[in-house]
């Protein structure tokens, strides 16, 4: 894959818990990128102590040997991002100190941007695992929209827990010149950066919108996004984000604009149904001028 990015100029996000991006072919093709414009590199960690690390991740290497091996890079100007991925409140770095200590730990290797994102898994392991790290007291929340037959109830940790810790980082991350996003907790107030992952370090490349772009546009603007939604109001945050919307995707071939058709659709009727809004985006609310608009259409908008 690194070979075929090389040779089309085409823009990766590459994300690994592994430190083989440090040897052999794979470090010179992906060093070739990077230094191209062409990669980001996300590296996943969760918590920084090695004995509880083990416990959650037995095979991957110690936090600290991810650390070193991102540095290398990160303190040569490549764009590295860190996931705090995933992350427990009292395991990963929580407390004000030690909030301060991990983001002088990214400023030292040369982080750029880290994405929080806490622990997702079925109700009935959450338990063990909690058990397992000596944890207590951590509040949990619903984050599969309703019960499915067949599948297993998913909980993550609830967001009034989660608020003033991801704050802690976001603050701390912006006086050492450093952005902050969450990743499926759509705390998007509390997020620095142009995009969630990182892309806004790529020398270029095509991207979907999402909706932050929205809620980017509603709150730079002081606007309001009115719903129904005029389609024209996408056109212009997508021109004003460089973002890609619908009557631009025929450019493409149908593999890759068929699943952006189907982001695309899937992002519209979420917008336009204010239940599942309230549960996967609640900043958007605050953004959207509902005037009477309380029922969701079985369609979103037309473009």
């Amino acid at each position: 894959m690194l070979s075929v990015a090389l040779e089309l100029e085409y823009p990766l996000v590459v994300n690994t818990k592994s430190v083989g991006y440090r040897s052999g072919g794979v470090a010179r093709k992906l060093e070739a990128l990077l230094d191209r414009g062409l990669a980001v590199l996300q590296v996943s960690l969760s918590i920084l102590d090695p004995s509880k690390a083990r416990v959650l991740e037995p095979l991957a290497p110690t936090p600290a040997e991810r650390l070193r091996a991102a540095g290398e890079l990160g303190s040569a100007g490549a764009p590295l991002v860190l996931r705090l991925s995933p992350f427990i409140p009292y395991a990963s770095p929580t407390g004000p100190e030690e909030v301060r200590e991990f983001v002088s730990l990214c400023r030292e290797y040369g982080v750029r941007h880290v994405i929080a994102e806490s622990l997702r898994v079925e109700r009935e392991r959450y338990g063990g695992i909690l058990e397992a790290l000596g944890l207590r007291g951590v509040e949990l929340e619903g984050y599969s929209l309703r019960e499915v037959g067949g599948a297993k109830p998913v909980v993550r940790v609830s967001r009034t827990t989660l608020l003033p810790i991801y704050r802690l980082y976001s603050e701390a991350l912006r006086q050492v010149g450093a952005t902050f996003a969450t990743c499926k907790e759509d705390l998007l107030d509390l997020h620095t950066a142009p995009d969630c992952c990182g892309v806004y370090l790529l020398r270029e490349g095509a991207v979907r919108y999402t909706l932050y772009n929205l809620y980017r546009y509603a709150t730079e603007g002081s606007a309001r996004i009115p719903l129904p939604l005029d389609y024209a109001v996408v056109r212009e945050v997508c021109r004003r984000f460089s973002r890609l919307y619908l009557e631009e995707l025929a450019e493409y071939p149908r593999e890759i604009s068929k699943g952006l058709r189907y982001h695309e659709r899937k992002l519209l009727k979420v917008l336009h149904n204010i239940e599942i809004l309230e549960h996967v985006a609640p900043a958007m609310l605050k953004v959207l001028d509902l005037g009477s608009y309380r029922v969701a259409p079985s369609q979103p908008p037309s473009p």
